[in-house]
């Protein structure tokens, strides 16, 4: 049996509470997680009762989980990945586990594509994955849980760091705002409006800073927040706009718009010890060597 599926077993409801962050519906994570549509809902509601606040909502026909319920299913699969690495170690199985941490707002344009390829050439492989800020991503080899980070900024020199590609920044206002209709804008475009942002441990929000310091604005600020899926409900929801990377999260009420200044972008890259490489890191290493030799410029994310 696999690991995660061990892990699963002694907790289910960890294993419930993790399926909810990729899936569509209620419905959907039961299925991920072979229980019942009901069993799940029941579940949830529960939780909710107990923590005094609602983990889902409505969203269409569907659910979506609230910035709570979002919150506690990331922790979830965390503490799952914690699980299956100790259920391997006892078992004195051979590590085939591949540790790698990734910012959030690559998750879904990079990493997805990169570890579905490195799986597909190395099957008996077991991938981890933990979501981290740039800096709690390098505070994480240092400790020595993961063996290679997926990040940006480019780290200081005590770290070995290969770029990968860029990403832009983008605008991105609510759908009905005076710039919706629009494919691009500037940064003095939203020199008024209430910026919604990530909080100042982000590389992300240094850049915004600076964009915004070489337009001359100074924006009224009005949440601050360390998730860029919470961001984006805040402007889906009216609340303001927002300056975030390209791709890295997707909101039915939300326009998403280029914005004209050349900085407005990130290099991201692959981030590791140099003096102690892990023979996983190694290996994921050589296949983005390959991947860049069949497909140049793979990683780059466009607008």
């Amino acid at each position: 049996m696999h690991e995660r599926a061990r892990a699963a077993e002694l907790f289910p409801e960890l294993g419930w509470l993790a399926a909810l962050l990729d899936a569509s519906s209620l419905t959907d994570a039961a299925r991920r997680t072979g229980t019942s549509q009901s069993t799940m809902t029941r579940a949830v509601q529960r939780w909710g009762r107990r923590l005094g606040a609602p983990l889902i909502r409505a969203h269409g026909r569907g659910a979506e989980l609230t910035a709570e319920g979002e919150m506690l299913a990331i922790t979830a699969r965390r503490a799952l990945g914690d699980l299956d690495d100790a259920i391997r170690r006892i078992a004195g199985e051979p590590d085939a586990t591949l540790r790698i941490g990734f910012l959030r707002s690559l998750g879904p344009a990079v990493v997805g594509e990169l570890v579905s390829s490195y799986l597909q050439a190395h099957p008996a492989a077991h991938v981890v994955h933990h979501e981290l800020s740039s800096a709690g991503a390098l505070d994480a080899l240092d400790r020595g849980d993961v063996d290679i980070v997926l990040s940006a900024p480019r780290p200081p020199d005590r770290f070995a760091w290969r770029r990968m590609g860029r990403q832009p920044l983008v605008l991105m206002v609510p759908r009905g705002h005076r710039l919706a209709g629009r494919s691009a804008a500037s940064v003095g475009d939203i020199a008024e409006e209430r910026l919604l942002t990530l909080d100042q441990g982000y590389h992300t929000r240094r850049i915004v800073d600076s964009l915004l310091a070489a337009a001359g604005v100074s924006p009224h600020i009005g949440i601050e927040t360390d998730s860029v899926e919470t961001v984006a409900n805040y402007v889906a929801a009216g609340q303001g706009v927002a300056i975030l990377p390209a791709d890295a999260v997707h909101r039915p009420r939300v326009a998403t718009l280029t914005l004209t200044e050349p900085a407005a972008q990130r290099e991201f890259g692959l981030v590791w010890h140099a003096d102690r490489p892990s023979p996983r890191a190694e290996a994921l290493l050589a296949h983005v060597e390959l991947l860049e030799r069949r497909h140049p410029d793979w990683a780059n994310i466009e607008v």
